[in-house]
């Protein structure tokens, strides 16, 4: 499958929905998933490829990852390796999705994962915010000359200069992102979107960890291309990882529909008047009108006109240029003032 960012989004908003563990593991609950994703009209899924001991050393205890339900395990890798999809199920899942019209790719999170990834013809990565450092990682994606999305999470923009530098020969994209699960309103930072456009001259957009969608539909009108979301079947899933700041079905599609009816709506970087205010003018705008009848030869004053609709008249930054001029001919009263009324 070809892939190219900058087609994908030259008409519109790239649409993916993060799946990444929410199958806790489940090929049965990803094909789920993928169904919603399809159902709501997004563009792609994304999933997470690990394994425990990809992320964390075997020393870290489970219980020191607060929020995240590891009753049963003593190790957090442990509890990863509980919520991957297992690396025999990609393949299947992966074209479930292409045979609904999706997009699938995911994060890999190390150079054999993208060596596995590489095998199933993912079409684009993923780099996580934890791995904008990870200089042997982004080296690896580098080496396969596919498109590239970067989440910048904890970034500054020393990391995020040296991580773009990796990929000269790489379609990329920017993401502005808070690694904060769910991202506090007050901490969204969403100018960032535009900052990161503007400085690194790059495609942007906004990977969103809120539970509004206020935040995506902010990035898009602030000229984010991408907007990536977390998806569930429900938020009130307590067994595994991620649940508690992804999208509902009902708000996916809600999101979706609302970035299509914004798209429509942002319209150019300039002043227009739109074919619908050109009729409109005429019914809606103010002009001058003789309020009274008045002969030929007579001469206008302030007291003869009023400024009203319909706009059949001359505009109102013309009433200077009205007063005191003699009229050529006999005008009835509520006429719409015009140059051709008056002498001079």
């Amino acid at each position: 499958m070809n892939f190219s960012l900058k087609q994908r989004t030259k008409n519109s908003v790239f649409i993916i929905a993060e799946i990444g563990n929410n199958h806790n593991g489940s090929k049965k609950t990803a094909f789920e998933l993928i169904d919603i994703a399809a159902e709501s009209g997004v563009d792609a899924v994304k999933f997470q490829t690990f394994t425990g001991l990809d992320i964390v050393t075997p020393k870290v205890k489970a219980d020191e990852y607060k929020g995240w339900n590891v009753k049963g395990y003593a190790y957090w890798f442990e509890f990863l390796d509980s919520i991957a999809l297992p690396l025999e199920d990609h393949l299947e899942v992966f074209n479930y999705a292409i045979n609904k019209g999706l997009i699938p790719f995911s994060t890999p999170t190390s150079s054999e994962i993208v060596g596995f990834l590489e095998k199933i013809n993912t079409p684009l990565y993923k780099i996580a915010s934890m791995d904008l450092t990870n200089i042997k990682l982004l080296k690896s994606v580098a080496d396969t000359g596919k498109p590239v999305i970067i989440s910048t999470g904890m970034g500054t923009d020393e990391e995020i200069r040296k991580a773009i530098s990796i990929f000269s020969k790489n379609e990329l994209a920017i993401l502005h992102c808070i690694s904060d699960y769910p991202t506090k309103p007050e901490n969204a930072n969403l100018k960032a979107v535009s900052y990161i456009k503007e400085r690194y001259k790059v495609l942007t957009g906004l990977s969103d960890h809120s539970v509004t969608n206020v935040f995506s539909l902010g990035a898009v009108a602030l000229g984010g291309r991408i907007i990536e979301k977390h998806i569930t079947y429900s938020r009130k899933e307590k067994r595994k990882a991620e649940h508690h700041f992804s999208l509902e079905p009902k708000e996916l599609k809600l999101l979706v529909e609302s970035i299509r009816t914004l798209e429509k709506g942002l319209g150019e970087n300039k002043l227009i008047r739109t074919p619908d205010e050109d009729l409109n003018k005429f019914k809606y705008r103010r002009s001058l009108h003789l309020n009274k009848a008045l002969n030929k030869g007579d001469r206008i004053s302030i007291e003869d006109i009023s400024i009203l609709r319909p706009n059949i008249g001359d505009a109102p930054s013309e009433f200077d240029n009205y007063i005191g001029k003699e009229l050529v001919r006999d005008i009835g009263p509520w006429t719409g003032l015009n140059k051709d009324m008056i002498k001079g």
